[in-house]
């Protein structure tokens, strides 16, 4: 996971707020040659063109980071363990 001081903020600020997210959460370290798990939470009306919106996202992030991301929505997040996991170690980096 890229550490907090090296997080272009600016970018991710521009891009989260472009696509209407809520928040955006970093999970724990990832394998070297692994993608970094990245989760974001919509607000609970999500917009109709949300799968635009999460490939925009995707995608943006991808460019902002310079590697594949693997994204996440939090409310897809069907097994209860894996979302306590995300709550619990998820590292929010941005919220609106």
């Amino acid at each position: 996971m890229m550490k907090e001081k090296t997080l272009p903020m600016d970018a991710i600020d521009r891009l989260c707020r472009e696509v209407a997210a809520k928040r955006l959460l970093f999970l724990a370290e990832t394998p070297a040659g692994e993608p970094p798990e990245i989760v974001v939470d919509w607000p609970q009306a999500i917009p109709s063109d949300a799968a635009n919106r999460f490939f925009q996202l995707a995608e943006g992030l991808e460019s902002i980071f310079g590697q594949p991301v693997t994204l996440i929505e939090l409310h897809a997040v069907a097994n209860p363990a894996r979302k306590v996991e995300i709550t619990r170690h998820g590292r929010e980096v941005w919220h609106a």
